[in-house]
């Protein structure tokens, strides 16, 4: 009789359940990243140009889990953490010795796989369980998610945070600002939390991680880094809105003499998506006037058969 594969086991057939002890010690071997209080404002152009990016050291070590687990990645990363009484901010620039960035444009929380992605998963109570996932890629194409330590997340779960970014001969650049308020955590005096940075080069097929986990054995954000510097946080504002603007153009074959289209259709809205901290435990999630409404998202379908339609 063959026996069921151990789900647990590692791409070698080993068996990688890990014993408090092995954590512990892969815990101890990880890389530290450090914030650093900002000073001054930043002007979120997607350009690292504020003086306020030098005062932090960089994290620069990355290294693959594909397309040569564990080897030096092969393209440059540096990423830069600062920090205020309202929000954590996230610098980073990616080199391209190429210079090919693939960009792709998507609707939000979009899964583009023929794009390069920027990836940060913070782990804000430090219990190896769960971590909030905040994803761009060049064309400034946002995903956030809810992760529990396994390849996909909750992508329903929408946060008001702000991204920018662009790109240039040697690769691209991006700058987040993450608000305190859309986050939960503690509110010990030093704060220390999980972070794991993760990035996609598409030309190359390379996936490169800060906090590196063999493949061969159990990863996810059980294995995040550390990140210490902060003090005195504070959830900060209860409610959070980020207003939004929406254009369109549709360009269509029409018949000859038609009295309604003339073939090119130009389409404009806004819209404010919101949200608000009732309690430590429950948020309340609001859009006026979303872009993105079932009813134009959704084709009408005829089922015929004794199956629901997804």
């Amino acid at each position: 009789m063959t026996l069921p594969a151990d789900p647990l086991a590692g791409q070698d057939g080993s068996d990688t359940r890990a014993t408090a002890g092995t954590r512990a010690d892969a815990h101890a071997a990880a890389p530290v990243a450090r914030a650093t209080r900002l000073e001054a404002a930043i002007n979120l152009d997607g350009r690292l140009d504020d003086a306020a990016w030098e005062m932090t050291v960089p994290v620069t070590e990355f290294y693959q889990t594909d397309p040569v687990d564990g080897a030096p990645a092969t393209e440059r990363t540096e990423v830069y953490i600062l920090y205020d009484d309202a929000a954590i901010y996230i610098g980073a620039r990616l080199w391209e010795s190429t210079g090919e960035v693939r960009k792709r444009l998507g609707r939000r929380d979009s899964f583009l796989m023929d794009s390069d992605w920027f990836y940060v998963m913070l782990d804000t109570y430090h219990d190896h369980l769960t971590a909030y996932q905040f994803s761009v890629n060049p064309a400034g194409v946002k995903r956030d998610e809810v992760n529990s330590g396994g390849f996909r997340g909750d992508a329903s779960w929408d946060a008001v945070w702000e991204v920018a970014t662009s790109t240039d001969a040697d690769g691209w650049t991006t700058e987040i600002r993450i608000p305190f308020s859309q986050l939960r955590f503690s509110r010990t005096a030093h704060q220390v939390w999980g972070i794991q940075f993760s990035r996609r080069a598409i030309h190359k097929e390379e996936t490169t991680v800060f906090a590196h986990t063999p493949k061969s054995q159990r990863g996810g954000v059980a294995r995040d880094a550390p990140l210490v510097g902060r003090e005195d946080l504070s959830p900060g504002r209860k409610l959070e809105a980020l207003p939004y603007a929406v254009t369109r153009a549709e360009y269509v074959d029409v018949k000859a003499g038609d009295p309604y289209r003339d073939g090119s259709d130009f389409v404009t809205g806004a819209g404010l998506d919101l949200k608000y901290r009732v309690t430590s435990a429950m948020t309340l999630d609001a859009t006026f006037n979303p872009d993105f409404g079932q009813v134009e998202l959704d084709p009408a379908v005829v089922n015929l058969t004794a199956f629901e339609t997804f």
